[in-house]
């Protein structure tokens, strides 16, 4: 299995075993309400797939607060990422949610 160029969906299926979907949210500013479309999406999603079978990931946060894990590692985490994963009491990694932030 060698994924050096291939897409995050066929990854994801070559890990899983799954096919997937994805959607995106943009908005060409800042502040209109994605974090809060991104909540009404999401739940859904979850309604018609069931939990568990949805997740979320904002791949570039502008700004971040650091989240201690148990292993004693600090994360920088965009907060958008803390209001969903904490909403919808999501088990996913910080990282895969929150991979980059600046």
């Amino acid at each position: 299995m060698s994924w050096k160029g291939g897409s995050t969906r066929a990854v994801i299926q070559d890990l899983f075993g799954i096919h997937t979907h994805t959607v995106m949210l943009a908005a060409t500013g800042m502040h209109v309400g994605k974090t809060t479309l991104s909540l009404g999406v999401f739940k859904g999603l979850e309604k018609r797939y069931g939990k568990g079978r949805v997740a979320y990931c904002k791949p570039l946060g502008q700004r971040f607060k650091n989240i201690s894990l148990d292993d004693g590692r600090v994360v920088k985490v965009d907060p958008d990422v803390e209001v969903l994963r904490n909403h919808f009491k999501l088990n996913l990694s910080w990282e895969h949610m929150s991979p980059v932030v600046f």
